[in-house]
């Protein structure tokens, strides 16, 4: 555990992934979610696919919305999700925080 959350998150400055078929920005991820910044609208409890990848080829993460908040930026609005990932691989996941991710956030109380 890290503070209140499940686990540790890692801040991935805005990284392009792809969020069910629409180029999106990663926020943060860890092991059990991730925060991302989308052009397209997402709901609570809908289905998303996040696919990252690396050198190493792409991983494909299915997860569930648990928040979204629409956020405007220039003379558009993007959305910004919290995202439960479903099935979680994470020896990938943490080799590829380590790999892209900034220092961990500490703000909820990690060690």
């Amino acid at each position: 555990r890290a503070g209140t959350r499940a686990a540790l998150r890692y801040v991935m400055d805005r990284r392009a992934i792809v969020v069910n078929g629409e180029p999106s920005a990663l926020i943060d991820l860890s092991v059990t979610g991730a925060q991302v910044l989308l052009p397209a609208r997402v709901r609570p409890s809908e289905p998303v696919r996040l696919v990252l990848s690396n050198e190493a080829g792409e991983a494909r993460l299915p997860g569930t919305v648990v928040w979204s908040v629409a956020v405007p930026t220039g003379g558009s609005i993007q959305y910004r999700a919290g995202v439960k990932l479903s099935k979680p691989d994470a020896n990938w996941i943490e080799s590829y925080c380590r790999q892209y991710g900034g220092r961990p956030d500490l703000t909820f109380g990690a060690e």
